[in-house]
């Protein structure tokens, strides 16, 4: 006789247990109510309806995503203005980080993932997109705001693919253009810093208080998601634009390159607090008498020959002196509201650009942020040099 046969219970034998409860003892009435309401709700689990998920797979987009698709029309054209219009680069800049490591780097890492061996060999010939797939990806991700099943009719790939691809590409990226010198961050020694300031003068020629000036300071917010840690979401509140932010603060130089940055910082937080580590680079490698253009938000960290920021007057500012150093201290900060517009068109070409900051950001994935700014400032500077497309 087995004496492990598996019990079979249905709903007779439940309603026995529950008779037998209540013959046995009134106090079993609240067992009686959880399992009769257990009962009820098994009932409405096992009649829900399932809810449709929509998605694209392999049978509805291009069969050979390496030899037909939308990518493959742009990639083979080899058309500058085709190039520059989806990816932000023209031919040869593409070709130039091809060369100067991503191709590499794309066919001999493996892609991550949760089912295979990380230090095991790349299987290129199983792939759905080659080296120039990835990094069209990646750049085409960047330079725009369509979603990923955007991206998937466009390079013929299934979803899952996508966000694989779209973050193995992106950290290959960034490391290929911490390697290449256009893209480099780089505060300027004291020739760069005259070489600089030549320019903004020449430029603005009628200037009389520009003498000095190397570069132009101002920040930007990106829109992030909303969190529900209420501390996270608190401080990533702007009370002045009424919305989810992160900080930016970027220098630019007369040439339209980023000479540095602090990125994803608080929103919350205001510019002037953001900067602190631009602060340090003018106290500690600025010589005297070379000073930012920046608008009121900041500080002018100093006076006469020391002073790090030109701004102008704040609103509703009270100007002490004689009528002369009251008509200096006037055009001063005209000329320096003036400038500052260059900063502006500055900021219009980095997200005109790369329009995905146009896009809120998730508020829950710091280093996938940082990733992503690091990447767009340093294309901007390769875009720049190579491509020689800026609005300064």
């Amino acid at each position: 006789m087995n004496h492990l046969a598996e019990l079979d219970y249905d709903g007779d034998e439940e309603d026995f247990v529950l008779r037998m409860l209540i013959l046995d003892d009134t106090a079993d009435l609240g067992v009686l109510k959880f399992l009769r309401l257990r009962r009820q709700q098994e009932i409405v689990n096992r009649h829900a309806p399932v809810k449709k998920r929509h998605y694209l797979t392999r049978p509805e987009l291009q069969p050979a995503p390496m030899v037909r698709s939308g990518w493959q029309s742009i990639y083979l054209s080899r058309e500058d203005r085709a190039y520059i219009q989806v990816l932000g680069l023209d031919v040869s800049t593409f070709d130039y980080l091809m060369d100067s490591g991503f191709r590499e780097a794309w066919n001999t890492r493996p892609i991550k993932r949760t089912d295979t061996n990380q230090a095991g060999a790349s299987r290129i010939g199983a792939r759905s997109l080659d080296a120039a797939g990835g990094l069209g990806l990646a750049l085409h991700f960047l330079c725009s705001t369509m979603n990923k099943v955007s991206l998937q009719i466009i390079f013929a790939i299934i979803p899952s693919t996508v966000s694989r691809y779209l973050n193995f590409a992106l950290d290959i990226l960034l490391e290929v253009l911490g390697q290449i010198p256009e893209a480099c961050l780089s505060w300027p020694d004291r020739d760069g810093m005259q070489r600089n300031s030549n320019i903004i003068n020449a430029k603005y020629s009628h200037a009389r208080y520009f003498k000095g000036a190397f570069g132009f300071m101002d920040g930007l917010n990106l829109p992030v998601t909303t969190s529900s840690d209420e501390a996270e979401q608190n401080a990533n509140y702007n009370g002045w634009t009424h919305s989810h932010v992160i900080s930016n603060i970027i220098v630019f130089s007369p040439n339209g390159t980023i000479m540095t940055a602090v990125v994803n910082a608080p929103g919350s937080w205001h510019d002037s607090n953001v900067a602190r580590p631009i602060y340090s680079l003018l106290r500690e490698q600025t010589p005297d008498r070379f000073f930012l253009l920046a608008d009121s938000a900041f500080p002018k960290l100093g006076e006469g020959d020391t002073q790090c920021i030109k701004v102008p007057l704040k609103s509703g500012a009270r100007i002490r002196g004689t009528l002369r150093e009251r008509q200096k201290i006037l055009q001063e900060s005209k000329e320096v509201t003036s400038a500052c517009q260059a900063v502006e068109w500055g900021m219009r070409a980095l997200q005109g650009c790369f329009s995905r900051l146009y896009m809120p950001l998730d508020t829950h994935n710091a280093d996938g942020r940082a990733r992503l700014l690091m990447i767009c400032m340093r294309l901007h500077n390769v875009r720049t040099e190579r491509v020689e497309i800026n609005q300064l």
